[in-house]
């Protein structure tokens, strides 16, 4: 380890290694091959739901949930209820500077090293850093004010979503070959974009993102499968292939910076696999077990939607959190929301009801709906561990929680036989190939929030404030191990102005765009 020892972190959102072992056996992907076989590789565990916007701020701040702030999609306002709605918490979206903890690359910046962070999702405000950055995913459609320093973005204009999305559509349900096309375009730009600064512009720390996996996951998983087994069928498949290849052109010429002293990172904030086939509607469930208690005034032969709950009888409520196969529950609990019902010394109780009503769920075919039920305390900690669920309800991957009230079928189709939609799973890739790294096994699964503590070891420094991850100590070689001098940075980004309701709102279409909201 030295002083300018250097470290590059590439980001494939949604990637897994069931996707990624196929394409490397058919010889498609020989750069990643090279990369995951020099060093040390393994699963990712995410966070709980494992998804963009806490799988993202965990990697780069090495923080749980509970303690950087994320877990919805949009903002979650202490002592007030989420409007509770299956797509998503419903209210303001967030954006960089409802992020608190020091990302890696502000610590950097703190040191006197230089950075170039690119397309990370969840950077927007662009904060002032070393270098440069780049903002990704969740930010405005139309904003020109993304990059620091400003001159950073000339005449490009950096993509990493579709129009068809960002216009707040569903691309899934847009014509398929123009998707797959878009999404190639978009890699293509991403990938020269990379380049240029990976080559241009001085760095300690290179973190780019690559949107496209997870994208390709969500509207091609199917196609994704059968490619990695057969290769390409049609020109969807191609553009699908070739996405791929761009990526792993890339990851070419991380492997030869690898080869010049730096350490490649590479990462996905969590995995993918086949989407659920049926909702389940757990507002149904939990009416039925007497735990939730809606105001039926007004309703006719169809119930108002969305539903209005009646605070005074509910004892638990769902949180919908985004990525479907995970819902939460919280306990209507007194001096905790607004309208709280239950006794505190009560709420392990309602908490145990909540938990055996879903237990209970049972498909045509007598099987259990609910494979695991987390509770919250043992997930999160730190001091917006509140304003979370209080258990975390895990969904046999076959079935995703719905409901937009608390009549109607409790099973329905989400998709059919014809739809080759993916969906989020909570185990992602991680790589660690160069100089730092002796490979071998890890002690157990790593976590996304291990990367962050473990890429500034590796360039010589750590945290002065306490993270929840770890050092991969046992797959470093034992000069990285030594302790590093703690550089102090700013906990949060207050300094950064909000979004403005016109630049929430097109944050919220391009969510929409997702299926993130509904």
């Amino acid at each position: 380890m030295t002083d300018r020892s250097r470290v590059i972190v590439v980001g494939l959102d949604g990637a897994s290694w069931d996707v990624l072992d196929p394409l490397m056996a058919r010889g498609l992907m020989p750069n990643l091959s090279d990369l995951a076989s020099s060093g040390a590789r393994d699963r990712l565990m995410s966070t709980y739901p494992g998804w963009t916007p806490p799988g993202w701020t965990s990697i780069t701040t090495g923080l749980n949930p509970g303690h950087h702030g994320i877990l919805y999609a949009t903002r979650a306002v202490e002592g007030a209820y989420p409007d509770s709605i299956p797509g998503g918490v419903q209210g303001p979206a967030i954006t960089g500077a409802d992020v608190h903890g020091a990302p890696m690359w502000r610590v950097l910046s703190a040191a006197g090293r230089r950075v170039c962070v690119l397309l990370v999702p969840l950077t927007y405000p662009p904060e002032a850093v070393n270098g440069t950055l780049v903002s990704g995913m969740f930010r405005p459609r139309e904003a020109t004010d993304y990059a620091y320093p400003p001159e950073t973005l000339g005449p490009d204009r950096w993509r990493f979503d579709p129009e068809m999305v960002l216009r707040g559509g569903d691309a899934r349900h847009d014509d398929p070959a123009e998707v797959a096309r878009s999404l190639r375009e978009i890699c293509e730009e991403n990938a020269r974009g990379f380049s240029d600064h990976l080559h241009r512009e001085p760095w300690d720390l290179f973190f780019g993102v690559f949107m496209a996996p997870d994208r390709v996951g969500h509207y091609f998983w199917e196609r994704m499968v059968r490619l990695g087994a057969s290769g390409p069928a049609d020109e969807i498949d191609r553009d699908i292939e070739a996405i791929w290849r761009t990526i792993d052109g890339f990851l070419g010429q991380a492997a030869a910076e690898r080869d010049r002293g730096a350490t490649v990172v590479i990462v996905s904030d969590h995995g993918s696999g086949p989407a659920p086939r049926e909702r389940v509607n757990v507002l149904r469930a939990m009416e039925e077990a007497g735990l939730l208690r809606v105001k039926r005034t007004g309703w006719r032969r169809q119930p108002v939607l969305p539903p209005r709950f009646d605070w005074a009888r509910t004892a638990a409520f769902p949180i919908f959190m985004g990525d479907l196969y995970i819902v939460g529950v919280a306990v209507n609990e007194r001096g905790r929301w607004p309208n709280g019902s239950v006794d505190p010394k009560d709420a392990d109780g309602v908490a145990d009801r909540a938990e055996r009503a879903l237990r209970a769920l049972r498909d045509a075919g007598g099987r259990p709906v609910v494979t695991t039920v987390h509770r919250a305390a043992d997930v999160y900690r730190g001091p917006f561990a509140a304003r979370f669920p209080d258990l975390l309800v895990e969904f046999d991957p076959r079935y995703m929680a719905g409901g937009r009230s608390p009549v109607g079928p409790r099973f329905v189709p989400h998709r059919g036989d014809d739809t080759e939609w993916g969906s989020h799973r909570q185990e992602g890739i991680l790589v660690l190939s160069g100089p730092g790294v002796r490979g071998g096994g890890f002690e157990r699964m790593p976590h996304v929030e291990d990367v962050a503590p473990t890429a500034l070891r590796l360039l010589g420094l750590s945290f002065a404030d306490p993270v929840d991850g770890r050092v991969l100590e046992e797959v470093l070689e034992p000069r990285e191990v030594a302790a590093a001098p703690a550089v102090p940075a700013a906990l949060d980004a207050s300094r950064r102005e909000p979004a403005s309701p016109e630049e929430e709102a097109e944050i919220e279409g391009m969510l929409r765009g997702l299926g993130y909201i509904e």
